[in-house]
């Protein structure tokens, strides 16, 4: 092999790297995301359930003190 082609592949190897690493980062921060967006649906849902009880326990409170 020439130098050339040492050269060749070398710089072919650390691009096909520099691409390995480029997909990870974007599959990492899409990972992220996703689990952003799922820990808000949940506190989205864990606040609407305190709420409804909340206002049931008020319901309930003034029917006892009828």
């Amino acid at each position: 092999m020439k130098c050339d082609d040492v050269d060749g592949l070398i710089l072919l190897a650390i691009a096909v790297t520099i691409l390995g690493h480029i997909i990870g980062f974007g599959a990492e921060l899409l990972a992220q995301r996703c689990e952003r967006k799922e820990r808000f649906r949940n506190e989205r849902t864990e606040n609407a359930l305190s709420e409804l009880l909340t206002n049931f326990e008020q319901r309930i409170s003034k029917l006892e003190n009828l």
